[in-house]
């Protein structure tokens, strides 16, 4: 094969745009990844010290909770015997259930705070721009309430051993309110005072009844938390390799309504170029 022959080979630039534009796909997955990893490494290494904290904490409060409860409802008793008439207790209690009711609409803050299924779709051949777009804010959404409650849980030891300590200083004002001057005493406040101080008793938990569920739902968090910001860099990078594709072909149409002439003469030579090789083949076969 001639010198020339070999020259006439197929020519694609669009192939230095095909690698720059995966190059790009994997800086951005890379970069998301950087931006998360060191949250996510700092969280791995709070979840362990948190379920140990945790567990410590609950112990070190679970006599004096059941001592605060019997106080509280001892108190609630307590209040109810001095009001004497039935009927303004019974306005009472049906206030303080209207009330509670009330608080529970305002949204629930027991439980574990995180529900997500921790399933995260990364296939992308049906998606278009838009839906793939739509699909990483979605996401993101899920990632940063996953974060959020692993934050707020990881706050969780040191905030139940301050609400035993409140609820303490709670039925203490009331004894000591109610151990003061009758005239000046107010029983209405103190018996709904009481009732508050019962049901803070009551929730003091949290909503987790046992130390397992509270350690599930900090992992929960962490796994979503971690599975979502793997499954986001991938899609980030599809977004990237989408984008690179379209300013490439953007910058192509560019050029071609630019320099029109030049690219219609550019191409008349290489079909020239191409149609010689094939002449020049059909000779050696000849020969």
């Amino acid at each position: 094969m001639s010198t020339e022959q070999s020259e006439c080979t197929d020519c694609d630039p669009e192939i230095v745009d095909c690698l720059q534009c995966k190059a790009q796909g994997v800086d951005a997955q890379a970069k998301y990844n950087d931006d998360n990893l060191p949250a996510l490494r700092a969280a791995r290494t709070q979840y362990d010290t948190t379920r140990v904290d945790y567990r410590a904490a609950r112990h070190s409060v679970a006599l004096e909770v059941q001592e605060l409860r019997h106080q509280a409802k001892l108190l609630v008793e307590r209040v109810r015997c001095l009001i004497k008439q039935e009927h303004v207790v019974h306005r009472l209690d049906e206030a303080y259930h209207i009330v509670e009711e009330q608080l529970r609409e305002c949204g629930c803050d027991q439980g574990c705070c995180v529900h997500d299924n921790g399933e995260f779709d990364t296939s992308t051949d049906k998606l278009d721009d838009k839906a793939l777009a739509e699909r990483i804010a979605d996401y993101q959404r899920r990632v940063d309430a996953a974060k959020a409650c692993f934050t707020e849980l990881v706050k969780e030891p040191a905030a139940l051993v301050a609400r035993v300590a409140d609820i303490k200083t709670e039925l203490s004002g009331i004894q000591a309110d109610l151990s003061g001057d009758p005239a000046k005493t107010d029983l209405k406040e103190l018996y709904a005072r009481a009732r508050v101080a019962a049901q803070h008793i009551h929730v003091v938990w949290r909503g987790f009844k046992q130390t397992n569920d509270f350690v599930d739902c900090l992992c929960r968090a962490l796994t979503v938390w971690s599975k979502g910001v793997a499954a986001i860099a991938i899609l980030l990078g599809e977004k990237a390799v989408r984008q690179c594709h379209a300013d490439a072909r953007k910058a192509r149409c560019d050029y071609l309504r630019a320099n029109t002439v030049k690219e219609v003469l550019a191409v008349y030579d290489r079909l020239v170029s191409h149609h010689g090789c094939e002449e020049d083949e059909a000779e050696e076969t000849d020969s």
